[in-house]
């Protein structure tokens, strides 16, 4: 009798899962690139010890986006999980509508935030690279609470870029003159999550757009005793959309912001454009040219006290494509990002250019080829010459 008990208990718990509808997914994805160019600026690791000469790489490794995961419906709850190579967590969230598909919604766990919630571009260098970091902002997969209703996303997510204090840079004379190699400037006090808000708008068949915004603050406290606590606030604004005629589209996006680097939109470690240095006397915190700077001001008794000095971003991305039948799709794509702040010599700047086919050669299964250029002009340090390279290659996917 007692193990009939059990039995029933293990069915009784079990029932909600198998009565769940579990539908399972995945891809692989193979990138087979080669590049050419400065050595500093390829997305290549290979080979880079002298960064003043020209390189060439081959890249041939499964790319670390290919994924494997499930759906999950049961009711008006549904989740999702998803792991890449590396096994490394995606996604995990689930979902609940409360009243059908068209009701509003909570989703708890980790996925997109709503300004990385959709991609206007099929750039596929660097793992489906999307002009991500060329342009385009992107947050990524956060832990987040978000609500939603119709076109309305908001979302109330973990806090990023708290770390990004803890290098001392030099004067612009190559001298240190306070406190060389700290590591983080002072404690770092989080009391709001980042937020964010997405609206989609269809005004027709053939258009559709995104306004976007989001917010974050932090503060250091007593930094390296220097005096005051210190906030450091980030936002990005911005817009989207996407025009059909027949076979062929349109899209582009346009987003501003403030320290871009601390909210936590990803910069493909662009750390090449060189360091953030100073034509006066003090020298900076900071990791790279997207993140605000930690500048330190001297008095004349040599006592320190610290402020922050904000980084503003500009990215715009623009792109065509046509669709020639189910089997051949073609685009044409271009991104500008720039990285401007009182502190640097020069502005971070950035174009990227990329052309690429889509080849359909059965349901799920294609090879993109693709060329482009990136070029980063002047670093932010010196006057040095432009870094730039090109690539060209192809993914290959299989979905399963």
């Amino acid at each position: 009798m007692k193990k009939l008990s059990i039995v029933i208990l293990i069915l009784l718990m079990a029932a909600p899962t198998m009565a769940a509808d579990w539908n399972f997914y995945g891809n692989a994805r193979m990138g087979t690139w080669y590049e050419s160019g400065k050595a500093a600026a390829l997305f290549n690791p290979h080979d880079n010890g002298n960064l003043n000469e020209r390189d060439n790489e081959l890249t041939w490794e499964i790319a670390g986006n290919s994924r494997i995961g499930a759906k999950v419906q049961h009711g008006n709850v549904e989740g999702v999980f998803e792991y890449g190579t590396g096994v490394n967590l995606r996604h995990l969230y689930a979902k609940w509508t409360p009243n059908g598909p068209d009701s509003w919604y909570i989703l708890v766990g980790q996925t997109y935030t709503p300004i990385s919630s959709f991609f206007i571009s099929n750039q596929v260098y660097f793992e489906d690279e999307d002009m991500d970091a060329e342009g385009i902002p992107y947050i990524g997969r956060r832990p987040q609470i978000q609500l939603g209703y119709k076109g309305l996303t908001v979302a109330f997510i973990q806090t990023t870029g708290t770390d990004n204090k803890g290098t001392l840079y030099p004067n612009a004379d190559g001298s240190f003159d306070f406190n060389a190699g700290v590591g983080l400037p002072g404690d770092i006090d989080v009391w709001l999550p980042k937020f964010e808000a997405l609206y989609h708008l269809m005004l027709g068949p053939n258009f559709m757009g995104d306004l976007y915004g989001g917010y974050q603050t932090w503060r250091i406290s007593n930094p390296l005793g220097g005096g005051s606590d210190l906030n450091v606030n980030a936002y990005i604004v911005g817009g989207a959309g996407n025009v059909t005629f027949g076979p062929m589209y349109f899209r582009a996006q346009v987003s501003y912001g403030q320290n871009w680097g601390d909210y936590g939109a990803y910069d493909n470690g662009l750390q090449y454009w060189g360091m953030p240095m100073t034509s006066g006397a003090a020298p900076a915190l900071a990791q790279d040219a997207s993140h605000s700077v930690l500048t330190l001001n001297l008095d004349a008794a040599g006592n320190p006290s610290y402020d922050i000095q904000n980084t503003y971003t500009f990215g715009v991305v623009g792109l065509v494509g046509y669709k020639l039948n189910d089997r051949f799709e073609f685009e044409f794509g271009t991104g500008y990002l720039q990285h401007d702040n009182d502190y640097f010599i020069n502005k971070a700047k950035l174009n990227v250019y990329y052309l690429n086919t889509t080849i359909t050669l059965a349901k799920g299964v294609f090879i993109v080829p693709e060329v482009g250029y990136y070029d980063l002009h002047d670093r932010l340090d010196s006057d040095r010459d432009a870094e730039s390279f090109w690539y060209a290659g192809a993914k290959w996917q299989i979905n399963f």
